[in-house]
Formats: C-alpha cells, sequence, structure tokens
C-alpha cells in the first residue's frame, strides 16, 4: 500500500529506512533514497548581449545555466505564461518583441528536474522611428557662388547621433 513519510528536510540525497516483519516474527530492512530538491535553477538571459536599445522587433536572448540545472524554459512578452509550452533548455533563443516603440520587458521562467521554477526578466528599449532631423543649406538661401556651402542641422527629439552627407541621392 501507499502512504505518506515525511523525511529531513534537507535538499539533496534522503534515505528512508523500513522493516516488514510477518507473523513468525521474521524481518526484512529495505530501504529507498530520492534526491530532495526544493530549490529552483540558478539561471538568467540577457537581450541582446544587454545593448540598451534595438531598431528591430526581433531579438536574441541568451541564457545562462549557472548551477547547469535547467532543464526547459519559456520566455512570455507579457509575464503570462498561460498556454506557453516548456521548450528544452539552449543557450541561444531568437525572440519576436511585441510592436511599439519604447521599453520592452521579456520575461523567462526556468524550470529543473524537479519541477522547481526559478523567474528572470530584462528590459530593451524598441526604437524603430528615425530622428527627427532635417537640415538646410546656406541658412535656406535659394542660390550661391560658391561650391563650399554651409549646412545648418536640426534635431529637435534630439535622438540623431551621427549624420552623413553626400553629392549623391543614395
Amino acid at each position: 500500500t501507499t502512504s505518506s513519510w515525511p523525511f529531513a528536510a534537507t535538499d539533496g540525497y534522503n534515505t528512508v529506512h523500513g522493516q516488514y516483519r510477518d507473523e513468525a516474527g521474521n524481518v526484512t530492512s529495505a530501504s529507498d533514497t530520492i534526491i530532495l530538491d526544493t530549490v529552483g535553477p540558478v539561471a538568467t538571459f540577457v537581450i541582446n548581449d544587454t545593448e540598451p536599445v534595438t531598431g528591430s522587433t526581433t531579438v536574441t536572448l541568451t541564457s545562462t545555466n549557472v548551477d547547469g540545472t535547467a532543464a526547459e524554459m519559456r520566455f512570455s512578452n507579457s509575464g503570462d505564461f498561460t498556454g506557453v509550452t516548456w521548450s528544452p533548455y539552449t543557450a541561444t533563443t531568437i525572440w519576436v518583441l511585441e510592436t511599439g516603440d519604447g521599453t520592452k520587458t521579456v520575461y523567462g521562467q526556468y524550470r529543473d528536474e524537479a519541477g522547481n521554477v526559478t523567474a528572470a526578466s530584462d528590459d530593451i528599449i524598441l526604437d524603430t522611428t528615425g530622428p527627427d532631423a532635417t537640415f538646410v543649406i546656406n541658412d535656406d538661401e535659394p542660390t550661391t557662388d560658391s561650391i563650399t556651402v554651409f549646412l545648418t542641422s536640426t534635431n529637435p527629439d534630439g535622438t540623431a547621433l551621427q549624420m552623413r552627407v553626400s553629392n549623391a541621392a543614395d
């Protein structure tokens, strides 16, 4: 028959010893060992190698299985894992962020063989909109008599970091 038996609540190997006695008083000893694991895996991930900003909704999640016990993992853009299936642990995962510029959080869960789950998350800023920037030639004068001109740039939103110019359209 089946019965419940508490044993020492210490993670690691735990052995339960028992004895069986028959009507004649004969005793047989038995024991069995099981590993108690009550601690979730030590695992985490980063988005795009910790880059703070991305221009693409497709990113790379790089997982680290610090203690080697993460057997499965799953990710979510909302933190709701309802209906999200577990996948075998891998070091890299291609992930698609929700659309719309702004800070995006990816939520992850790692599960070990005993079923313990550890949560993790990371943020990245999604910026798919180009900077608000323009320039004018020679203070917007209509003509010039010089082959050297002056370009005056404006960048009202302050997001332009670099500029390049050319005489060709490409």
